[in-house]
This record gives C-alpha cells, structure tokens and sequence, in this order.
C-alpha cells in the first residue's frame, strides 16, 4: 500500500487510484455526517474535492461532465453517499435499548419533527428534498422503525441510480447511454461500478485514449466545435464539424474509429478490430469489445493510434 502514496494520481491504474481514494480521502469527505447532515453550502466544498480526485486519477479536464466519473468508477456521489451513513445511525440508533442515549436522541427530534422545529429529522428531510434530479419524499413514518428507515435508505439508492444514470443521457455522451449498455435506471448496482475496461486496459496512454473517447473529451470535431461559436455568436451545428481526413460533414467518433476513409493510416488501423461489425452497429460493438479481456487492451491500443491521426 505504501507504493501507492509514492507516485502521481494519474500514475495509478483506475482500481488502485478507487482503492487510495477509499483509503485517505472518503473518510475525511464523510467525516461526521453521522451527526451533521448536509444542509448547507459545505457539501459543495466536499464534492468539489471529490470530482477534483477523479478527474485527477482519470486524467480528464475540470470541464468534464460529472456522471460518468461515478458511473464508471463505482465511487458514490458524496451527497448520496453521506445522507444514506446518516440515515444508517438512525437505523442503528432505533435497534438500541430505550435508555441508550442515541435512542433517546433520536426520538427526540422525531417529536421535535412533529411539533415543526428545526432538528436532526427535519435535516434529513431537507436533505431529501435537496437531492438532485429525483429527490426523496419524506414522511415521519419513514423514521419510525428500523424497516422504514432500511427502505428511505433503499429509495435513497434509487433516487442515486437515477441522477446518474439521466446524466448519462446527453448527446456529448453518445457511447455511454444506459440503454445501450443495458443499465437499468433504478438499480443503483447497475448504474454504480467499477467498469472492467479499467481493469484490463493497463496501459496509461491506451487507457487515457480509451476515457477520452468515452468521457467525450477528445480531440474530435464534433466535441471541440461544441466549445466554439462562429463570428455571428452562433453554434455550429452537428453537419458542420467537419472530418479532417476525409471531408465528410461531421468528424464523430464513430466515423472516425469505423468509417473514414480519408488516410491509409486510418485504414492500416481498422484491420486490428472488425470495422464491418463496428459499422453496423458501432455503440453496442464497443462495449462487447470492452467486456473482453482480449480485446479491450487491442481497441484501446487501436484508439491510441486513431487520436494520434486526428490531434490538433
């Protein structure tokens, strides 16, 4: 373990780099949200660190988008993450004998709840209804016996599954849709792991390539167009991305990976994966490739050389 605090964070394969984060990092990150649940602005402070680490260990830029560096890591958002410790001592605190003080603090502010005074419930309630894209709804029952708690920790993990997941479904993202991948949009096992591409992609310059397609932080036309506006202040549209290689109207990833036809040396490179197969179906073909041990480390060496063609 100690090898591993001795060498840069982007030095470090995604597990190992998953493994530092849950060892020095996360504890401080989730430090007394047993006690303090989140209800103020130093949440923001806290996550920022967090995506600070990942795009860190992920060797992508601060304006990456956010989901898939959850998604594709296995580690929780820290507002889902902390408020579902929280609401893991209240189900402790409700299994101890009615003398324990944890207890007798917790009921306390269930009648606090009741009679509309601020304490620890009506943080928790707060908090639910904070959470972004499907916020919780809360009812005091919900708090009430160790199963009901069991179950807003369970829609909590629901609700985390689904922020992620619709995160997913943007048009800068076109290889990371849930449905494509079959992810199911409220099964937070599902939505939420360590992809095993990380696993088997071990070369640093091939496994960066591989992220920056996926991530859509690669040199691309169609993404780098996205960051600039023509002289009238206007986007430019999709049709006007052009490929560098071979003039066609919009430089994807997919056109540049399976169907360009503009370099020998693009060529060269298509005969180590099955273009034929990639053209037909490109999304869902890349992603059976990536779940093999084989053939992940082969694409993203492929990847490596195709970015090297269309940099700059």
């Amino acid at each position: 373990m100690q090898s591993l605090f001795q060498r840069p964070l982007s030095e470090h394969s995604v597990p190992d780099g998953v493994k530092l984060y849950y060892a020095p990092v996360d504890p401080y990150l989730i430090y007394g949200c047993e006690a303090i649940v989140n209800v103020d602005k130093g949440l923001a402070v806290l996550e920022d660190v967090q995506l600070s680490f990942l795009r860190r260990l992920t060797s992508l830029p601060k304006n990456s988008i956010k989901a898939p560096l959850h998604t594709e890591t296995g580690i929780h958002p820290l507002a889902h993450r902390r408020l579902q410790i929280s609401l893991g001592q209240a189900k402790d605190a409700m299994t101890q004998p009615p003398t324990h003080y944890a207890k007798r603090a917790f009921l306390d502010s269930i009648e606090l709840y009741r009679i509309h005074k601020t304490g620890w419930v009506a943080d928790i309630e707060k908090a639910l209804n904070s959470l972004p894209i499907d916020p919780v709804l809360f009812d005091i029952t919900n708090v009430e016996s160790e199963k009901a708690i069991q179950d807003l920790i369970d829609r909590v993990r629901v609700s985390c599954a689904r922020h992620l997941y619709q995160g997913l479904e943007t048009s800068r993202l076109p290889l990371l849709h849930g449905y494509d991948r079959g992810l199911i949009p409220d099964d937070f096992d599902s939505v939420l792991k360590l992809r095993k591409y990380f696993k088997t992609v071990t070369a640093p310059a091939h496994r960066k390539a591989l992220t920056r397609l996926l991530f859509a932080n690669h040199t691309l036309a169609v993404e780098q167009f996205r960051r600039v506006k023509k002289a009238d202040g206007r986007k430019f549209e999709t049709n006007e991305r052009p490929c560098r290689s071979c003039g066609d109207p919009t430089e994807t990833e997919v056109h540049a990976l399976f169907v360009c036809d503009g370099s020998d040396r693009v060529d060269g490179f298509k005969e180590t994966v099955d273009s034929t197969r990639c053209k037909v179906d490109p999304i869902i073909s890349i992603h059976f490739i990536l779940e093999h041990d084989d053939l992940a480390p082969v694409f993203a060496k492929f990847l490596y050389d195709v970015f090297e063609i269309f940099t700059g």
